[in-house]
C-alpha cells in the first residue's frame, strides 16, 4: 500500500509539473523597448505605412506587402487632420476608432508598433495598448509597445484594441524567427508545488 500510494503521488507530481512548465514556456512576453524587442528577433522588417495612399480619408481595411489591417480607420497624412505630430510616428500613420485587427499571410513569431492616444496633444491623456490580451505601460507622450512569442511558436492575427476610444499607430515592425531565446522566469505557484509534493513524499517514506 506504500509504494501504491508513492507511486500515485510520483505520477501526479510528474504530470503537475509537466502542465506547469508548459504555461511558463509557451506563450506571449510583451515589450515597451523597441529596441529591446528587436534585439531578440532575427530578419525585423518595419513597415512606415508610407503606401496607404496620399488622401486622407476613411477606410475599413488596408492591405500592405505582408499584413492586411482592418477596422474603423483613418488615413492620416498631415497634422491637423489627426491632431499631430505626434512622437516616433511618420508622415504617413493611420487613427482607429475602437479596434484594429492584423492578418499576416504568413506566421510571425514577433509584432510591435509605434503608438498614442489620438489627442494627447490636445488633453494630455494616457492610452494604453492591448495587442492580444497584453498590456503596454501607460503613455501620453507617445511610446512603443511590442509581443514575442517566448518559444518561437507563430502566430498571423493580431487585435490592437487601446483603452481610450480612438488612438494613432505607425511603424508597424515584425520578424518570423527569433534571434535568441527568451527566459521565460519560473512561476512562484510552481515552486510551491514542488515543495508540498516533495513534503508529501517524505511523509509518505517515513510510514
Amino acid at each position: 500500500m506504500k509504494f501504491k500510494n508513492l507511486n500515485t503521488l510520483l505520477i501526479g507530481f510528474t504530470l503537475a509539473m509537466s502542465g506547469i512548465v508548459n504555461v511558463a514556456n509557451a506563450g506571449l512576453i510583451a515589450f515597451n523597448d523597441r529596441a529591446t524587442f528587436e534585439s531578440y528577433l532575427s530578419g525585423v522588417v518595419t513597415d512606415d505605412l508610407s503606401s496607404i495612399g496620399s488622401v486622407a480619408e476613411y477606410s475599413d481595411s488596408e492591405t500592405l506587402n505582408d499584413f492586411t489591417i482592418s477596422g474603423d480607420m483613418y488615413r492620416c497624412h498631415s497634422d491637423d487632420v489627426c491632431y499631430g505630430p505626434y512622437n516616433n510616428l511618420t508622415a504617413e500613420y493611420l487613427w482607429v476608432d475602437g479596434s484594429a485587427n492584423f492578418s499576416f499571410n504568413t506566421g510571425i513569431v514577433g509584432f510591435g508598433f509605434d503608438f498614442d492616444a489620438d489627442d494627447s496633444k490636445a488633453y494630455g491623456n494616457f492610452l494604453v495598448a492591448n495587442l492580444n490580451g497584453l498590456t503596454s505601460t501607460a503613455t501620453n507622450t507617445g511610446g512603443f509597445f511590442g509581443i514575442v512569442s517566448d518559444d518561437g511558436s507563430t502566430f498571423s492575427d493580431i487585435n490592437f484594441t487601446p483603452d481610450l476610444a480612438s488612438a494613432v499607430f505607425d511603424n508597424v515592425t515584425y520578424a518570423t524567427a527569433l534571434a535568441q531565446p527568451i527566459a521565460v522566469s519560473t512561476p512562484a505557484a510552481f515552486i510551491i508545488l514542488v515543495l508540498s509534493m516533495m513534503g508529501l513524499i517524505a511523509r509518505k517514506l517515513k510510514k
